[in-house]
């Protein structure tokens, strides 16, 4: 079994900061590669996290700031820490309070060894794919299976107008790779876009060939819609839902700007994945190989957070996760984590805010599968939340460096994920109401707190305003697909593997 490859430190992802949240994507945003209207996007996109992370670094507190000290538990090899923004809300405001919660894998010595992997590629090879997209992803899946070791299997689902299995589950081996290549290098495009049973063709394989002591690793690439989207999203989650969640994990690359991102969005989500838009596919090998290395360096699968609520108190959002009703509070499914990986989570709850009183916020519970075994960790007990009627008390409980992430980091990308879609939509008006809202809320807050982060992402926001016209008139709408999918990847810090070298 091989060992674990050693990584440049710049290159982990528990040194991801906000502006590496971006990896895949940012360096796109530029005159070359877009029309200026994308340069409107690009200050929106980099201007922020970039300045956060700067202020990240050298804020000093106001002298009346409240500090929240982050709670920290372990179990295994995952750490749970959580911090809220604030420890009151006021009467007869909003009554939110956000929660920054952090799961952390265990890093690992370079000598670990790494567990054998079971990759799953599902290609499409619709008529769409036509010319340099198939060469380019051709030549990717060759090169993904010479990085296999001996010890992972490969498989390969392609598909058209029916999927075909041009590569069953199977190790390897160097006699093997010749003949995956040629299968690869056969591989003609045509046809319609049944993503449907190409999913279901790709789950089953995976299904009926799982091992202890194996991880798994399901990656779709396709370019454009499936013939009947709704149907693959309900087919996927009936599919999800009845497969032992620790064996299966799937990820998504959608390329150009044909295809469904909602729908891709969506899969990667019920199938506790990534999601990747790629305008190009230069990059198609470095996520590839990425996947990979994730998938060998896992150290908890299957993670669950359970956010049970006090009385009156619900969850709002956690980043975007899907989140699922239980007896006393919500759960969402985040994945996985490979050793060494940090992933941030902004959970947003509202407290009762019409009567002066305290409301216990609730507690976080973590479940996850390490070694074949079911684990959980739990976090210490999370502070109360005070109704307060003065607006002096509401505000000496903000915890400023807190609120500034919490601002920067998930409200703010969330804005802008939803200026995306609205503007998408031919929506400018909610596009421009959606950035109005933003400002009044966090104005007159930020006047209290005094963060120079946040006044500049105000400002910023308030300038976007008067650029609508000109995002709004990107007819290729490419830009508006890469504002969504940064600022998805954004509210989620360290849910991607930082680039590696290991591609370059």
């Amino acid at each position: 079994m091989p060992s674990r490859t050693p990584r440049n430190e710049s290159h982990t992802a528990s040194s991801q900061s906000p502006e590496t949240s971006n990896s895949y994507l940012s360096g796109k945003i530029s005159a070359g590669l877009f029309s200026i209207a994308v340069l409107v996007i690009g200050t929106l996109l980099i201007g922020a996290t970039s300045q956060f992370a700067v202020a990240h670094k050298k804020t000093a507190a106001h002298k009346d700031a409240a500090t929240h000290k982050a709670t920290t538990s372990t179990s295994g090899a995952v750490t749970l820490s959580t911090q809220v923004d604030r420890t009151s809300v006021f009467n007869d405001g909003d009554g939110i309070v956000r929660m920054e919660l952090v799961l952390s894998g265990k890093d690992a010595p370079f000598s670990m060894q790494v567990l054998p992997t079971d990759l799953v590629v599902i290609l499409d090879r619709s008529g769409s794919m036509s010319g340099e997209k198939i060469e380019q992803a051709r030549s990717a899946v060759k090169r993904i299976i010479d990085q296999l070791e001996p010890s992972d299997r490969f498989a390969l689902v392609s598909f058209s107008s029916h999927p075909s299995q041009d590569i069953s589950l199977s190790f390897a081996t160097s006699q093997a790779k010749p003949h995956w290549h040629q299968v690869v290098s056969n591989i003609r495009d045509g046809g319609g876009t049944n993503m449907t049973s190409a999913l279901q063709t790709g789950m089953r394989l995976v299904d009926s060939i799982r091992e202890p002591g194996r991880t798994t690793r399901t990656i779709l690439i396709s370019d454009g819609h499936a013939n009947n989207a709704a149907n693959a999203t309900n087919l996927f989650r009936e599919l999800a839902k009845n497969s032992p969640s620790d064996t299966f994990t799937l990820s998504t690359i959608g390329i150009g700007n044909g295809f469904d991102e909602v729908l891709m969005n969506n899969l990667a989500d019920m199938g506790t994945g990534n999601s990747y838009y790629l305008r190009e596919l230069a990059q198609l090998d470095e996520i590839l190989t990425d996947e990979l290395l994730t998938a060998r360096e896992t150290v908890a699968n299957a993670l669950t957070v359970h956010l049970q609520t006090g009385n009156g108190v619900r969850v709002t959002d956690a980043a975007g996760y899907s989140l699922e009703e239980t007896l006393n509070g919500v759960l969402f499914r985040p994945g996985a984590l490979f050793a060494g990986q940090e992933r941030r989570v902004w959970v947003t709850y509202q407290v009762p805010h019409t009567k002066a009183g305290n409301h216990d916020l609730g507690n976080v519970v973590v479940e996850f599968q390490q070694g074949g075994e079911r684990h959980r960790v739990t976090s210490k007990t999370l502070p109360q939340i005070a109704c307060v009627e003065k607006e002096a008390d509401f505000l000496a409980s903000i915890d400023r460096n807190a609120w500034e992430r919490s601002v920067v980091v998930d409200e703010y990308n969330q804005v802008k994920q939803d200026v995306a879609k609205y503007l998408r939509e031919g929506k400018k008006d909610k596009a421009k109401k959606a950035l109005g809202d933003f400002q009044v809320r966090n104005q007159r807050m930020n006047e209290a707190v005094s963060s120079p982060v946040v006044a500049d992402v105000l400002t910023e926001a308030r300038e976007q305003e008067g650029n609508l016209e000109q995002l709004a008139a990107d007819k290729e709408q490419g830009s508006l697909k890469a504002l969504g999918y940064i600022s998805r990847d954004a509210r989620r810090p360290g849910a991607k593997r930082a680039p590696s070298s290991a591609s370059k």
